[in-house]
């Protein structure tokens, strides 16, 4: 075999075995760190520090805050009750969750317990700059529901708009024991639960 033949081949074999390990470290890193169907709760709960930067900006109008809600019922008085929420309190509730991963398998029976159960609810208001509209609440940009008697809570969360300019909207649902304990004790701590 010639010296030019040698070579060539040599850089054949040495190209076909760069991709060969290429395609193995490639697939090996996905197969690692590959998608795991679940979400961050940080990647999808709106951040105490982008809430104080508001205003939110729309195509046809900007948003800023109103206010942040929680609404959960007395076990004791059996009462239903509205709590306002300071920023501070958010933050640590959401420095509480933001490392929480959603729940990659949802069952029939998770699906339908916020339809059966009247959840606590934290919301999020914003409302347009412009004062002169009644706004009342204002709309809501997002919102966090607690079942009672479980450790499941979903956060709704909005994923960009569709051809039609309607939002793509889901819920995404996260397991985190005794959850509804500790957000009344935060935000409403005379609520016995």
């Amino acid at each position: 075999m010639s010296g030019k033949k040698k070579e060539l081949q040599n850089l054949i074999i040495l190209l076909g075995s760069s991709v060969f390990v290429g395609f193995v470290a490639v697939v090996g890193l996905l197969y690692y760190f590959g998608s795991s169907g679940t979400y961050l709760l940080r990647n999808v709960l709106i951040s105490p520090d982008a809430i104080e930067k508001v205003p939110f900006q729309n195509k046809d109008s900007p948003f800023v805050l109103n206010k942040i809600e929680f609404e959960t019922v007395d076990m004791q008085g059996r009462q239903w009750g509205r709590y306002a929420v300071g920023l501070e309190s958010y933050r640590a509730f959401y420095e509480m969750v933001e490392n929480e991963r959603s729940v990659a398998q949802l069952t029939d029976e998770m699906l339908n317990q916020f339809q059966t159960i009247s959840p606590s609810t934290l919301t999020i208001f914003v409302q347009s700059r412009d004062t002169t509209r009644f706004q009342g609440d204002g709309w809501v940009f997002q919102q966090v529901e607690f079942l009672d008697n479980s450790d499941l809570f979903r956060v709704y969360y909005q994923r960009g708009v569709d051809g039609e300019g309607l939002p793509h909207e889901e819920w995404i649902y996260f397991f985190s024991p005794g959850i509804l304990r500790e957000v009344t004790e935060l935000f409403a701590p005379t609520v016995t639960k």
